[in-house]
């Protein structure tokens, strides 16, 4: 048995981000979240500052460091 999937089901677009762009919103919710910089914030996810590193708002910025390196 075979299944042709063809061209059904959902499309996607998938939008690049620049550095300048990605380093803008990690800065964004660096300070929205936690009232950092991003530099600031990235300086302290590297040296393992977090004393709650798993918490919603670490978390929420942590998910843009790809975006922001």
């Amino acid at each position: 048995m075979t299944t042709d999937l063809g061209t059904q089901g959902p499309t996607y677009e998938v939008e690049e981000v620049s550095l300048e762009d990605g380093r803008r919103m990690l800065d964004e919710a660096a300070r929205q979240y936690l009232n950092m910089s991003g530099d600031e914030f990235i300086s302290a996810w590297d040296e393992d500052r977090f004393t709650e590193p798993d918490s919603l708002r670490v978390q929420q910025v942590a998910a843009l460091l790809p975006f922001g390196r």
